[in-house]
């Protein structure tokens, strides 16, 4: 009896084949260039004669150097002062006054004091001798 409940599972009648396809996509991009229309393109220049009035401005300054009587003053003046049109710029120049007073804090007092304090120590002192002896030719 297995054989036939064996058999009859494997019966080649009743098995059937079937086919998986595998399938792979694959994707190939190419880029191609295509002449759709030509383009030319001309440029002309036309010169235009015009006139135009520009008027020209000069300006002029006349600088005058003027003396003053001599000032001394705790701060600077204005850098700029106006009379009319006139434009009046100070020259200055910086002086230091520099004063000086002594005020006496305090006094040193120095007294010398000498004193003697005996030392005995013994050293080593070097001594060179030299001994000179002449051994007389033969004449």
């Amino acid at each position: 009896m297995e054989q036939r409940e064996l058999g009859s599972r494997l019966d080649p009648q009743r098995m059937t084949e079937e086919v998986v396809p595998v399938i792979e996509e694959r994707a190939i991009v190419q880029r191609e260039v295509v002449e759709t229309g030509k383009v030319h393109i001309r440029k002309k220049v036309t010169e235009e004669k015009a006139t135009v009035n520009l008027p020209i401005i000069n300006e002029s300054y006349e600088v005058t150097h003027v003396p003053v009587p001599k000032q001394v003053l705790d701060a600077p003046p204005a850098a700029v002062r106006y009379e009319g049109d006139k434009m009046i710029i100070p020259v200055i120049r910086e002086i230091t006054v520099v004063q000086k007073k002594y005020e006496v804090i305090e006094e040193l007092h120095i007294v010398r004091q000498v004193t003697e304090t005996p030392l005995v120590q013994e050293i080593t002192l070097l001594k060179e001798s030299i001994e000179v002896e002449r051994i007389p030719g033969n004449r």
